[in-house]
């Protein structure tokens, strides 16, 4: 009795918690069982589904052509990245296209869109075109030396001799990804002209020397033609001496025709999307004037989107006094224009977006005539009645010269709009400059972090300079010297 009556005095002689503060206990105890729960979770749901984002960085994109009625194979299976087929959720939005695994088939003639998803986010898109009675084609024998109304699919890795040379018109080439080799190049590129045709998923890998005015990997002249997911790679040496000269990693020139009625839309031009140039490009070049570019050596009244270049440009030449060679380039283009007649009633259809540029340019041009410029530009040398966003250059640029004018820009050396009197104004915007330009001259210096000279040219303050830097290393100081963080001179 008196155990039971002590047990109950010390009990009521204890403090007793207040019912704020036993709520309070209790809410932290939930608490902390809640996030020993989450935790246990998360470190299950971490083991058996890792971060997509360290699986897959980004969503891939393939375009395809397969054979009506024979069942294809994929080849390209890099985008796995090891993991089984069979864990993919595949979607097709064609029912007649048949996909098991990285097999399609097509009854007939069409077109379909067929995603891979990885634990419910899509990580690699095939567009897919089915194609009744292609060429297919295993060697160069198959490439016919001028097409016309012709679609080839490519089914094996070829090597194509030195004087291997063919055009295309009206034609479709799908590379399905596989190889394309020519190791001399003594007669050009892959295709010397392309007109009015389709190309897409070429791997082509070049080397050797040429000399001739007009050069590109894939084509020397293309015309109204649309390339998709094409890249090329390799080390060539160029020597000129025409009276104007076109060179281009890709293409030497891209023309597409003046727009004839304001009704037609930026999905009705020539585009060139999706393409990469990793050439490594030595040059000489005597003529009255040369184009030089990653990508393209002259790009008119197309639309380039989605483009890199990571080949560096290497030009050297030691000028007669008499000679007078203009000197052009560009990490994309060295000269890109909307040259129309409608134009500013097409004002926006023609844009570049999402260019970048990172192989390196050097410059190294003595003698000659000290009045002829040499222009240059991450992006493009001279930009002409055309837009450019979402755009950016980390090339390295330097300029040796004793005597021309230098316009140097981290993206464009020169733009020019063709109709000042009229309210709208050429646009650069949400672009950068992420490097160094390097400079020694005698003669005058139009620098800028984005431009060298503009004319009627608005560039947006969300273009950054911040990394940029700009360097004169010699200069005459007689000669006029601009050099601005934005651009070197802005006319308007």
């Amino acid at each position: 009795m008196s155990k039971t009556t002590n047990f109950q005095s010390e009990y009521l002689m204890k403090p007793r918690l207040h019912p704020k503060q036993r709520l309070t206990l209790v809410l932290i105890a939930l608490f902390c069982t809640l996030a020993i729960v989450l935790g246990i979770v998360g470190i299950v749901f971490a083991l058996d589904n890792p971060n997509n984002n360290y699986v897959f960085s980004g969503q891939s994109f393939f375009y395809y052509g397969i054979p009506v009625g024979k069942s294809y194979s994929i080849l390209n299976q890099d985008w796995t990245n090891g993991i089984s087929i069979d864990d993919f959720t595949i979607a097709t939005d064609n029912k007649n296209f048949i996909v098991k695994g990285l097999q399609v088939y097509s009854r007939t003639p069409g077109r379909a869109s067929i995603s891979f998803a990885y634990k419910n986010r899509i990580v690699a898109v095939f567009k897919i075109d089915a194609l009744e009675n292609p060429i297919l084609v295993d060697n160069q024998s198959a490439i016919l030396a001028s097409n016309s109304n012709l679609t080839y699919i490519q089914t094996a890795d070829i090597e194509l001799s030195s004087d291997f040379q063919a055009s295309l018109t009206n034609c479709s080439y799908y590379g399905n990804y596989l190889k394309i080799t020519k190791q001399d190049i003594k007669n050009g590129g892959l295709f010397s002209v392309v007109k009015n045709s389709f190309i897409c998923g070429l791997r082509l890998k070049i080397s050797g020397a040429f000399s001739g005015r007009l050069f590109g990997g894939i084509a020397h002249i293309s015309e109204e033609s649309n390339y998709i997911d094409n890249f090329v790679d390799g080390d060539i040496t160029i020597s000129t001496d025409g009276a104007e000269n076109s060179i281009g990693g890709l293409f030497g020139q891209l023309y597409a025709e003046k727009f004839n009625t304001i009704l037609e839309s930026k999905s009705s031009l020539p585009t060139i999307s999706y393409c990469t140039s990793n050439i490594n490009i030595s040059i000489t070049a005597i003529g009255r004037k040369s184009y030089i570019g990653g990508i393209a050596g002259i790009v008119e009244n197309e639309i380039l989107e989605n483009c890199d270049n990571f080949g560096a440009i290497t030009l050297i030449q030691n000028l007669l006094p008499t000679d007078a060679d203009e000197v052009i380039i560009g990490g994309i283009a060295a000269r890109i224009s909307g040259n129309d007649p409608l134009y500013p009633l097409t004002y926006g259809l023609y844009t570049g977006i999402n260019l970048k540029g990172s192989g390196s340019i050097f410059v190294n041009s003595l003698g000659g005539d000290k009045y002829t410029p040499i222009t240059i530009g991450g992006i493009a040398g001279i930009l002409e009645d055309y837009n450019l966003s979402c755009s950016s250059s980390s090339a390295n640029m330097k300029v040796i010269t004793d005597g021309a004018d230098v316009y140097v820009g981290g993206i464009i050396g020169q733009g020019k709009y063709s109709l000042p009197q009229s309210t709208t104004r050429m646009l650069i915007d949400k672009s950068e400059y992420l490097s160094t330009i390097e400079l020694s001259t005698l003669g005058n210096v139009y620098a800028g972090s984005i431009a060298g000279k503009t004319f009627c040219v608005n560039i947006a303050s969300d273009c950054s300079t911040l990394n940029a830097n700009i360097v004169l290393s010699s200069h005459d100081p007689n000669k006029s010297i601009n050099i601005g963080e934005i651009y070197g001179v802005a006319t308007n």
